[in-house]
């Protein structure tokens, strides 16, 4: 990229991130969650624990596997910082402005590479990021996988159009898109494939062979490196039921939204559109994106201009009230909101628009003016972040978000939703967390509270034989041994809870790594160290 594009990118990100630039951050639906997240991966990392598999002091110390389903990988540099004596607060906000900068970044290079044309790169770039789509997932919603995924998402569509489209082409981009976005949320992973897909029944005829091959080499390649991510979070999924089942079982309907929502411009601090409620949170792509990509019906597009503007206004319509979403709800329940499907549909639009305006708007005094106007709707839609009553400042500590000084820990939740969101990865049929015995227990009846807890080692002595019940959420990888260092089988009771039978002894818990995890882990790296020695080779031929 030229260093106008970088520069570019950084003036507009800083654009983008001006209400981070005060003494205050707004709470927003899941702003603590990952809060939460920087805390307890940074407590991890200072135990030497770089890639955890579960933060054993969340939840009353019950412990909960946040990186067992939600890759903490993009986390690491923010928690370190956090480490550093950086604020957490001030940790968040970097987090924001580092990838918004890579948004704007991947999203000039990708329409960069396809297009070269730096109007087209520009304006795409700036709708794409100021769509009020992306606003409400910063703003609203706090939903940092999702903006850490979209960050991606251009490279991905990139790699989707070399292979479907070029007559020289590689796997390059497509690796690393999908790899990333694998990392960063797992929805946003299936919307994309679901994508390629609606890209693949448009470029058919070009499938040939070589392509096909192209497609399947990228997909084993992207598996083969997140796979310490993914077959550990498979293999817990397969060992018992968890809260975030329900999604897979859930009629969507209710989540469609109206044309109004569609049509809607401003930022407003509402929840999901339930039952086409109004107003709720601005999941539209903008104005910008939605008339100029209507006016490419006039301006004789070529192919892959017209299968953006079709494809994208397919994904702007999916999620509204005018599909039966009963029947999409039998495949789409995963994306567990039907307006999610808005991320591609700006992904697309944002891109044809600004191929539409170039060609219709040739003259630069009135680009020049368009921008101007742009950045002016930008300030309109970010400044009502500014005016947010409910706030933090940069120097709150982490304790306070659990003492109830700010907010109620729990808030509405039998558990602490401050740490845990929507609970996704705690067993389906958990505890009253609030109320359940902080002791070890057998028939209900508490055993022993004297329980010392040194990070991944909780020590405890029974002094009878009997069946146990200890504090903490089973996952799979707990191990109990004694002094001697014989292991007990354990298993989960009917609320999650780590169970085993005991005699008189002192015991250690102990999560280590599963088979699994370590071939996984294996895998990966050795995945990587072959694709570097492979590149090496060639940069020096």
């Amino acid at each position: 990229m030229k260093k106008k594009q970088i520069l570019f990118c950084i003036i507009i990100s800083i654009l983008f991130c001006f209400p981070l630039f005060s003494n205050e951050l707004s709470l927003e639906h899941d702003t603590l969650f990952h809060l939460s997240r920087i805390a307890h991966l940074a407590n991890a990392i200072k135990n030497s624990d770089v890639l955890p598999k579960i933060y054993f002091n969340m939840n009353l110390n019950f412990g909960y596997a946040t990186p067992l389903f939600y890759s903490e990988i993009f986390m690491i540099p923010f928690s370190i910082l956090y480490n550093l004596n950086i604020d957490l607060v001030i940790c968040y906000k970097i987090l924001i402005l580092v990838f918004t900068i890579i948004t704007a970044i991947n999203m000039t290079y990708c329409t960069n590479s396809l297009f070269k044309n730096d109007h087209i790169s520009y304006l795409a770039a700036f709708i794409y990021l100021f769509g009020n789509y992306h606003i409400t997932n910063v703003y609203v919603r706090s939903a940092i996988g999702e903006v850490i995924a979209m960050s991606f998402l251009p490279i991905c569509l990139l790699g989707i159009i070399e292979v479907l489209t070029f007559e020289k082409y590689n796997s390059k981009h497509l690796i690393i898109g999908f790899t990333m976005v694998t990392l960063a949320h797992n929805i946003s992973l299936f919307i994309i494939s679901l994508t390629f897909l609606f890209f693949i029944i448009a470029y058919i005829n070009k499938l040939d062979k070589q392509r096909i091959m192209t497609i399947a080499k990228a997909a084993i390649i992207t598996i083969l490196i997140t796979s310490f991510f993914l077959l550990p979070m498979i293999e817990q999924l397969l060992d018992q039921t968890f809260v975030l089942s329900l999604y897979t079982k859930t009629d969507l309907s209710a989540y469609a939204i109206g044309i109004r929502h569609l049509l809607c411009n401003n930022t407003i601090f509402k929840t999901a559109a339930i039952n086409q409620s109004y107003p709720a949170m601005n999941v539209s792509i903008g104005y910008f994106a939605i008339i100029f990509s209507l006016l490419t019906i006039f301006v004789k597009p070529d192919r892959l201009h017209k299968t953006l503007f079709v494809i994208g206004m397919i994904f702007m319509i999916l999620p509204t009230i005018y599909c039966n979403w009963q029947i999409l709800s039998v495949f789409l329940s995963a994306i567990q909101f039907p307006w999610r499907l808005e991320m591609i549909a700006l992904l697309l639009l944002s891109i044809c628009s600004s191929i539409t305006f170039t060609k219709i708007i040739t003259n630069k005094k009135i680009m020049i003016l368009t921008f101007i106007i742009l950045t002016i709707e930008a300030f309109y839609h970010l400044y009502p972040v500014t005016q947010r009553p409910f706030t933090i400042s940069n120097n709150t500590r982490y304790e306070q978000l659990l003492d109830g000084s700010i907010i109620d820990p729990f808030y509405s939740a039998n558990y602490v939703r401050v740490e845990l969101a929507g609970g996704d990865y705690l067993n389906i049929n958990h505890p009253d967390f609030r109320n359940i015995s902080k002791c070890i227990t057998s028939s209900d009846k508490n055993i022993t509270c004297d329980i010392t807890r040194n990070y991944n080692d909780m020590i405890f002595t029974i002094d009878q034989e009997t069946e146990v019940t200890l504090p903490v959420s089973y996952y799979k990888g707990y191990v109990i041994v004694d002094e001697n260092n014989k292991s007990y089988p354990i298993s989960s009771n009917k609320q999650g809870l780590i169970t085993f039978n005991a005699n008189k002894n002192t015991y250690h818990l102990i999560y280590r790594h599963t088979k699994v995890q370590i071939i996984s882990l294996f895998i990966s790296l050795s995945t990587l160290f072959v694709i570097i020695i492979n590149r090496a080779r060639k940069f020096k031929s």
